[in-house]
């Protein structure tokens, strides 16, 4: 598969996960505004997000310390690199 569809394909499914995640994600809106940045974040790096990568941006989002480390070691346990890791995490908690 060449590399432009690829990329449409991530990004269509991370158009995807983001709608079906509307439901499921109970925060507030600004915070569901930060969980979307951080799952659009992921996709525009090539990864692919799935329930888990969604739920460390949900826990990122509440701002706290212990949310933010959830984030950023379930993110790196799922094979995301250390710097996207960190950097999703921060915009999800902004």
């Amino acid at each position: 598969m060449s590399r432009t569809l690829w990329r449409r394909a991530a990004t269509g499914l991370g158009a995807l996960v983001a709608a079906a995640a509307v439901p499921l994600v109970v925060t507030t809106p600004a915070a569901h505004a930060e969980v979307e940045h951080c799952v659009t974040y992921l996709v525009h790096q090539g990864y692919v997000v799935g329930e888990q990568s969604l739920a460390a941006c949900n826990a990122a989002s509440d701002g706290s310390a212990i949310g933010r480390q959830s984030c950023y070691l379930t993110l790196t346990g799922l094979g995301v690199g250390y710097e996207h890791a960190d950097t999703a995490c921060d915009v999800a908690s902004d």
